[in-house]
């Protein structure tokens, strides 16, 4: 990650994010549990650890795409964490698709891209909502 989009989420989580974001959509993610959880670790540490879960959630949704992917494993990781950053629907679509995987069904990764995208989406607006993210959202592997 660029050190320009590490000081908007710095900025952002230090600031907190108010009004219309903190309660649209709010299945996507948990931003009560986002702001518990830089209360605790302090904004430093809680921006990087945001940083690492984009980055291994791109990581692990490129691994999933390809064939013989260890796909309830991946989902399992990407669940934990997902629950570990408050991105509630991912967590949930994960969760989905370990029970689907478990019952020898497919998972609908699509489900899980998509919930992924979106709960990024919704950080992204949060960071827009205190003016510190650019005009446009900067494009991921996902």
């Amino acid at each position: 990650m660029n050190p320009k989009k590490r000081a908007i989420i710095h900025w952002a989580l230090t600031f907190g994010v108010q009004g219309d974001v903190a309660t649209a959509g709010a299945a996507m993610i948990d931003w009560a549990h986002l702001y518990g959880l830089r209360a605790d670790i302090g904004s430093d540490t809680f921006a990087k650890v945001i940083e690492l879960f984009l980055d291994e959630a791109d990581g692990t949704l490129d691994q999933l795409a390809r064939p013989g992917a260890e796909i309830p494993r991946l989902l399992h990781m990407l669940k934990g964490t997902s629950l570990a950053v408050g991105f509630t629907e991912l967590a949930a679509q994960c969760r989905d698709g370990e029970r689907r995987a478990g019952a020898g069904a497919a998972p609908d990764l699509a489900a899980i891209l998509a919930a992924y995208r979106a709960g990024r989406e919704q950080l992204l607006a949060g960071l827009r909502l205190v003016n510190l993210a650019p005009a446009e959202a900067p494009s991921r592997a996902c």
